[in-house]
């Protein structure tokens, strides 16, 4: 499972708000580097942290703002000792 970030909703969001993004960054707690590639969509998943960091400070809904992707990650059925 994977969690993607819809970059046009956090897009709205910021453009909604009147805080810079910046001033953002500070009050998600992020560096100000990290949290502009996430804006500049780099990263379109977040870590658990950062997207709960996300959703407390923007108050909204997890659906309102990352879309949950099913299936595993394309290298979750390899086995480990055999790749060695």
């Amino acid at each position: 499972m994977r969690v993607r970030l819809k970059h046009q909703a956090l897009l709205d969001l910021i453009a909604r708000s009147s805080l810079s993004q910046n001033h953002w960054a500070l009050k998600l707690g992020l560096s100000r580097g990290h949290w502009s590639e996430i804006v500049n969509g780099k990263h379109p998943f977040p870590s658990a942290r950062t997207r709960i960091r996300m959703l407390e400070g923007f108050g909204i809904g997890v659906d309102e703002l990352f879309l949950v992707e099913s299936g595993g990650a394309p290298w979750a059925g390899l086995d480990f000792r055999r790749a060695i």
